[in-house]
């Protein structure tokens, strides 16, 4: 049985005009001339829901996801591409934006359903289910304008799921809501659902998007990055989040990261690429402090002719020269006074500089270098720092500066040309060199598997209250003082259920090398019913006095592996919640 189509997006865009100043528009008006920047709020983004599914949008602030809710909710027009919606939508995106806060909770309510058209032999009935549901009291006589932002939450989503829309659309609103009333309001999104044929919803928490969702859209900078099912792109998502938050947060990861940042690259990179240039500030830092638009990057050898690299590649984009968008600076489309370009800016989490991957013709086994020139155009916010050019040298496995030069332009802009020689090697020394690559750069410490196991057997499946253990395998690969192994166990629905470092129970590794097994022992198991996840970091000693941002993290991995604790049916063991055991109590005279 096929699965229609619910909405269908492709290759949708929006932008928005961007004046320095008022005058600047009045100036457009009468000369004709293109006076202004374009902003890509979203660019080609293409995707498919289908029925009954339910979606989750996520992804950093500022990636595009109230810009593409408002579209497909028809509250703003797309630049281009298109959308297809077979439904009728109902969108929830701000707690009032329906509700006239100088009339009553009543007669909102009535105006609502009115405008929706719902007949009128219908709207008792539905003004009876909406005031059962909001459960705000006396209140739903009064102005929306004394409501508490809670109060106008359980009445603006009693409004917008009254009606059984087939599309449901849902924002980030229902934070201000109580505990209660979350509860309720998933129950009915859920049935709605399935009533109905879909759910988008939009949240920060992952932890939600995984409760309700069986699809993950992950925005980033107007982009689609990844889609599919739930729980493993929310997995990668805060795998991302977490690797970021390591560098900008632990001093002694910072230290570590900037030199990796400097020196590096990622290895899978040299598997397809010959030649790795990178656009980086001319300091010692390699660090950007202004905001760069890059337009007409190209790049070429003696025996090659000139290659322009797309600054907005897609997914079929076979060139054999790109940008790196994901592993370095790069940002956002950007269109300077007309000009395509792609901004480039300090990034946390990223390779430094804006990376080319490219592959130079003639790469054979002669002893030959090959001469090889790259030039660029700048515009930047204040125009006070300037660029130059690295290429990645394959025998010394660093990056090396170029001989590099600019030339301001009449129109303002600035032209950066680098030349420099790459050595020709063959593909077994390119070969011997990604390994050795790999193995100089490999991590200090670096998780490898974990597993719940029951009477030294693995398992998936715990029987409440039955002892188990989590086994977390390990391996140190160079000197480390002290090692600590810390598990994290998480309940599916995001509530954080137990911590616990290996240190706590003086059980570390000192100065040693090899493989290990960590393993954790519940007896007494004091989990409640319900599905698990096992996040595990490696760090260096732990200590109870120490400050978490003063530990170097050496691996991280969310979601190592996961199991599930099903109920005891049984008179003697009630499950008593998260902490499932029972304590003494007493009762004495006060």
């Amino acid at each position: 049985m096929t699965t229609s189509t619910v909405i269908k997006v492709d290759n949708l865009s929006k932008s928005y005009d961007v004046y320095k100043k008022p005058q600047d528009l009045l100036w457009e008006f009468f000369t004709g001339k293109v006076n202004h920047d374009v902003f890509w709020a979203l660019r080609n983004v293409s995707f498919n829901i289908y029925e009954k599914q339910r979606i989750g949008i996520i992804g950093p602030n500022g990636a595009g996801k109230s810009t593409l809710l408002k579209i497909l909710t028809g509250n703003l027009t797309p630049t281009s591409g298109q959308v297809e919606i077979n439904g009728k939508v109902s969108a929830l995106l701000s707690m009032a934006s329906s509700l006239n806060p100088e009339e009553s909770g009543m007669e909102n309510i009535k105006f609502n359903l009115l405008l929706n058209g719902v007949p009128q032999k219908k709207i008792p009935t539905l003004v009876d289910d909406i005031v059962e549901f909001a459960e705000i009291g006396s209140f739903i006589y009064s102005p929306v304008k004394t409501y508490s932002s809670g109060m106008n939450a359980r009445l603006s989503f009693g409004i917008a799921t009254a009606m059984e829309p087939e599309i449901l659309v849902v924002d980030e609103v229902l934070a201000v809501g109580d505990g209660y009333f979350l509860g309720k309001a998933y129950e009915r999104m859920m049935k709605l659902v399935d009533r109905g044929k879909a759910l988008i919803f939009v949240s920060h928490s992952v932890a939600e998007v995984r409760k309700l969702c069986n699809t993950a859209l992950w925005l980033e900078k107007g982009t689609v990055r990844m889609i599919g099912e739930a729980g493993y792109v929310c997995t990668q998502y805060e795998e991302d989040y977490q690797n970021n938050q390591t560098i900008q947060q632990k001093e002694k990861n910072k230290v570590k990261y900037l030199g990796y940042a400097r020196d590096g690259v990622n290895a899978e990179h040299l598997d397809s690429h010959n030649c790795l240039v990178r656009i980086v500030p001319d300091n010692d830092t390699k660090s950007y402090k202004d905001v760069h638009y890059v337009r007409s990057v190209s790049i070429k050898t003696e025996d090659m002719p000139s290659k322009v690299i797309n600054l907005e590649p897609d997914h079929s984009d076979q060139n054999t020269c790109k940008l790196d968008l994901l592993g370095s600076e790069w940002g956002r489309v950007y269109y300077r006074n007309g000009v395509l370009t792609r901004a480039l800016s300090y990034q946390t989490g990223k390779m430094r500089g804006g990376i080319l991957l490219c592959n130079v013709d003639d790469y054979g086994d002669s002893s030959a270098e090959v001469s090889c020139g790259v030039s660029f155009e700048t515009a930047s916010i204040s125009s006070n720092e300037i660029l130059g050019l690295d290429y990645f040298d394959l025998n010394t496995q660093s990056w090396v500066s170029s001989n590099c030069s600019y030339q301001d332009l009449s129109d303002g802009w600035r032209r950066y040309t680098g030349t420099f020689k790459l050595p020709v090697i063959n593909n077994q020394q390119i070969k011997n060199i990604i390994d050795t690559y790999r193995q100089d750069r490999v991590k200090s410490a670096e998780l490898t598997a974990a597993c719940v196991k029951i009477d030294s057997k693995r398992s998936q499946v715990v029987i409440e209250r039955q002892p188990f253990q989590i086994e977390i395998e390990f391996k140190v690969n160079e000197k480390i003082d002290v090692l600590d192994v810390h598990l994290l166990v998480y309940r599916s629905d995001g509530v954080y259920v137990f911590w616990q470092p290996s240190g706590l129970n003086n059980t570390q590794i000192a100065n040693a090398y090899g493989e290990y097994i960590a393993t954790f022992f519940f007896d007494p198991n004091l989990f409640g019913a319900g599905q698990y996840y096992v996040n595990a970091y490696l760090k260096d000693k732990w200590e109870l006095s120490k400050h978490y941002n003063d530990y170097e993290i050496f691996d991280s991995v969310l979601h190592l592996c996961d199991f599930q604790i099903l109920k005891e049916y049984d008179i003697e063991m009630i499950d008593f919640g998260v902490v499932n055991t029972r304590v003494n109590v007493t009762i004495s005279p006060k």
